[in-house]
């Protein structure tokens, strides 16, 4: 009986030590990427849990992610204004911000397309649009995070500054995954802050090759 209980022991110790937990995340100072203010048509569209400090302990990624007061301005806005220094306010009806995950994260050796979970498909969007949107912004980020990866080990492991970003425009949903290995001298408000800003860039690449039409000009139409 006390052999049994002494290996049980062992095991519990073994499986313990193989856990990874969140990376520690405490910021110096606030995130500040842009003071623009966000177009007419922007809106915050994010379930209130993903507006403050969390962490989240998945099978190959485990994360410490920032509330939104950790950037000035507030997450929201910054990315609004972001996207208002882009976008010509007029090539769009509605704006929506459905996930903006930013922080570090610990990755445990398997490379993935950079997208987690399940897009957000606003009520209403036709199954044919929300299936291109899905697939066009799937396609780029995966190219994308497969050049930055450099689709080597050593990149995929250890602590990153990471950017999860997907925005709804009218109804179709872009998505953009941005990270960068955490070094021992790094200022993370400013590399977040970097991250922010290529991420938008991408939305906006995004954007152009999902809407042709709008970015024509009047001598392109004649």
């Amino acid at each position: 009986m006390f052999r049994c209980s002494y290996l049980l022991l062992i095991v519990i110790t073994l499986l313990a030590g193989c856990v990874t937990t969140p990376p520690q995340l405490k910021m110096e100072k606030l995130v500040a990427a842009s003071t623009a203010s966000p177009s007419g048509a922007f809106k915050d569209e994010r379930f209130a849990q993903a507006k403050v400090a969390r962490v989240s302990n998945e099978k190959f990624e485990q994360a410490s992610w920032l509330a939104d007061e950790a950037f000035s301005p507030e997450l929201p806005r910054l990315i609004g204004g972001l996207l208002a220094e882009r976008f010509d306010g007029s090539l769009m009806k509605t704006v929506a911000l459905t996930q903006a995950d930013v922080g570090l994260t610990n990755l445990s050796g398997v490379a993935t397309s950079g997208y987690r979970g399940v897009p957000y498909i606003p009520p209403g969007t036709h199954p044919g649009a929300a299936a291109l949107g899905i697939l066009l912004g799937e396609g780029l980020i995966y190219l994308a995070s497969s050049v930055r990866a450099g689709n080597s080990s050593g990149n995929a492991t250890g602590e990153h500054w990471t950017v999860y970003l997907s925005v709804s425009f009218d109804g179709v949903i872009l998505n953009s995954f941005n990270r960068r290995k955490r070094e021992a001298n790094d200022d993370g408000a400013a590399v977040l802050a970097t991250l922010l800003k290529t991420s938008a860039d991408e939305i906006l690449s995004q954007h152009r090759v999902r809407f042709p039409e709008l970015y024509r000009t009047t001598t392109d139409q004649k």
